[in-house]
């Protein structure tokens, strides 16, 4: 398509004078080469520019139309002079640097619907201070700018920085006599905000009352009011204002109709409105790092051809340009396209402002600006979380990867009851850790590196003990570790291991009783929980050497507060952040116990943030219960995001009504959402996080047919 001002320009002013304001007879303007039949080509019109000034102390905006000699610079002759004919201020209120306005426009050709206008935009012209997008071109204005606070879109059209200046021609931005020379106002704004005017659009109506099936038309001597907000920046009380308009000559024979006898090419190239709806808002800044995505999917509207668009996001407080060309989805006059935005990068926190470009197939702007694809800008405003530590986000996404395989030896006769997963910048490879099986049947490890989710993964082996009733991995430079009860006697005992099975130390439980659970902490420190009889005791280990443990005071450990009516724990975290110690008890709706870990004497109990049927909306848990373990639920730690570590304290339960669930607290044991997972029941999970390549991925191990499978979900950062 391609826009045109001269040629309309002479078309409205020899009809005009041959009908004297009438669309009566059989009066039909010649039609350029090429406009026969249905419209192919659209004309983009300048129907007029102004010079507004602003006295806030009288309390007055004054418009000026800009003309250079003889040549009016308005499309349409008859828009000028005098002045506010058919362009009228209705009403006009200053709130300190503030304009409210209500605009008037008026089509001047009473009656003559063959001129009938679409898409028809007021557009402020002003400098700008924004600058640092992916098109290192576009300029908009800022705080300190003049500006158009309530714009329902952004274009480059007839902007006086890019489109020629002073060229003698319609085609170009010609500096008026009654107005300030662009030279002097430097108009630099690549980008200007605009009001849209159709038939039945009211001065504060939102762009989703437009009725589609009137195509955005401006009927010829109708008169249409759009509110203005326009922020007025420092030593600026000058802008410009224009009027920007699309028209293709109608088919067929008078009486036309509007705007059924208007082509495609009577409308706007570009998308005219969009709609966006946040998905997922995970996005947090916590003055250090930034972290968590925005999901949202936008649905352009356009004309004709809505799903031959390329939509992208991005926003200068670091959140980088996503593209994409593809629409989930379409409706009455839209496509729905799909951008999902990573918050890695972020610089602040509270309200930013998304530039969402919506590229057309059209390039040129009708030969003034080659090259360059014409599109269509709007702002989004969304919302980044200040994230103080212990704080985070409450979204919670995961995406399912599929299923994947691993190739275990011996006899599994009972599902895997624990699992870690190992990562270290000195390995290429990450290995899954489980403990399968009873009585001897072992503990393996697994390469899952591949991120294929159907492929096997390679086997790499027995560690060369029997199966655990609890177990950790934990890495320290080149050196791997596996911490785990040795399932003899009474279970009472810890061993460390190396992967290759070497063993490093042997810690016995305090009172000779079961270990059931136990978790080792970034700090080199050991937690665990032995049982005896119907006592659980919550006991400490400091590390004395490299990966040896002393245990601390085991005479005054702590006595665990049973919540509980089956005398057993799932699992236990320690978290680093607030010092604190949780417990996931096994009874029939699920608990959770924190405790505080600070200082030198026996964790106390916080009972201000313990939890009690945390899953009684979801149902009973269905688990298995033995004497000396628990498989079917899981509680995890993730430390992927450094200060934000305590944002995530992870469980998961399988229901006896069916299906499992994952949900996440904060430190203070405020649930912050839940999800439901595909696949399942599960018997526990494990996080793979890797810090430096800011990486999570969650394993799960089935409760059921355990004997091959896994399943790999994938969320976000700051999930």
């Amino acid at each position: 398509m391609f826009r045109i001002l001269g040629a309309l320009l002479c078309v409205v002013f020899m009809t005009c004078l041959a009908s004297c304001s009438s669309d009566s007879g059989d009066m039909n303007p010649a039609v350029p080469a090429g406009k026969t039949g249905v419209a192919q080509e659209n004309a983009r019109q300048l129907w007029g520019l102004w010079e507004f000034t602003a006295n806030p102390d009288a309390a007055t905006l004054d418009a000026v139309p800009m003309r250079n000699g003889s040549m009016h610079l308005n499309a349409l002759l008859f828009l000028e002079p005098p002045a506010l004919v058919y362009l009228t201020l209705e009403s006009v209120q200053f709130n300190g640097n503030i304009i409210e306005a209500d605009i008037g426009l008026q089509h001047p050709f009473l009656g003559l619907t063959k001129f009938t206008g679409f898409d028809v935009c007021g557009s402020l012209i002003t400098g700008g201070s924004i600058t640092g997008f992916t098109d290192t071109e576009l300029i908009m204005a800022g705080d300190g700018d003049t500006r158009l606070l309530n714009a329902d879109g952004y274009t480059r059209w007839w902007n006086p920085a890019e489109f020629p200046v002073n060229t003698g021609t319609m085609f170009s931005y010609i500096d008026g006599l009654l107005g300030a020379p662009d030279s002097i106002a430097d108009y630099n704004s690549t980008l200007n905000g605009y009001k849209y005017f159709a038939d039945g659009l009211g001065p504060d109506d939102t762009l989703d009352t437009v009725v589609l099936a009137n195509r955005g038309l401006f009927t010829a001597g109708q008169k249409n009011v759009r509110h203005y907000s326009i922020e007025m920046g420092a030593g600026g009380l000058v802008f410009n204002y224009a009027v920007d308009a699309n028209w293709a000559f109608p088919t067929g024979e008078h009486p036309y109709e509007a705007p059924g006898d208007f082509g495609p090419g009577a409308n706007r190239v570009e998308a005219w409105r969009v709609n966006i709806t946040e998905i997922e808002n995970t996005l947090g800044y916590d003055g250090d790092f930034g972290g968590g995505h925005l999901l949202m999917e936008v649905d352009v509207y356009d004309w004709f051809d809505a799903d031959f668009n390329t939509v992208s996001a991005e926003s200068l407080s670091e959140i980088d340009q996503v593209t994409t060309g593809t629409p989930v989805s379409t409706g009455d006059g839209y496509a729905t396209y799909e951008l999902d935005l990573s918050g890695d990068d972020l610089t602040q926190d509270g309200n930013i402002d998304l530039l969402i470009t919506v590229a057309s197939d059209v390039t040129g702007y009708q030969g003034l600006l080659p090259g360059k694809t014409v599109s269509a800008y709007f702002i989004h405003e969304t919302n980044v979380a200040d994230l103080l530590p212990g704080d985070c986000p409450t979204g919670i996404h995961s995406e399912f990867f599929g299923e994947g395989e691993f190739m275990p030896s011996g006899n599994y006769n009972i599902p895997p009851h624990d699992a870690a997963i190992l990562t270290s910048g000195l390995y290429t490879k990450e290995f899954l850790i489980c403990g399968n099986g009873f009585a001897g049947s072992g503990v393996a490890g697994f390469d899952i590196s591949t991120l294929g989710p159907s492929e096997p993964h390679g086997f790499i082996g027995l560690i060369g003990v029997g199966a655990p009733s609890s177990m950790d991995v934990s890495v320290n430079y080149d050196n791997i570790f596996i911490v785990m009860p040795y399932p003899v006697d009474n279970y009472d005992e810890i061993d460390v291991y190396r992967t290759d099975g070497t063993p490093v130390q042997t810690i016995y439980s305090p009172h000779g009783g079961a270990v059931v659970a136990l978790d080792v902490t970034p700090t080199e420190e050991l937690w665990f929980i032995e049982l005896v009889g119907n006592t659980h005791y919550l006991h400490h280990a400091t590390a004395i050497a490299e990966w040896t443990w002393n245990i601390i005071d085991a005479d005054s450990q702590t006595i665990l507060t049973d919540l509980v009516t089956v005398p057993h724990v799932f699992d236990l975290i320690y978290e680093p952040a607030t010092d604190r110690v949780f417990v996931y008890h096994a009874d029939l709706n699920g608990s959770i116990t924190g405790y505080d870990a600070s200082g030198t004497g026996p964790p106390a109990e916080l009972t201000a943030i313990s939890k009690t049927q945390i899953w009684s909306a979801e149902g009973p848990l269905n688990y298995i219960a033995e004497t000396a373990y628990n498989t079917g639920a899981d509680i995890e730690l993730d430390l992927v995001d450094g200060t934000l570590s305590n944002c995530r304290i992870t469980i998961f339960a399988n229901f006896t009504t069916g299906g499992t669930s994952i949900k996440k607290f904060d430190a203070d044991l405020n649930t912050l959402n839940t999800a439901a997972l595909t696949g399942g029941p599960f018997s526990t999970f494990a996080i793979a996080v890797e810090p430096l390549l800011n990486m999570r991925r969650l394993v799960f191990l089935p409760l059921t047919d355990f004997d091959d499978d896994y399943y790999l979900y994938s969320p976000p950062t700051n999930w």
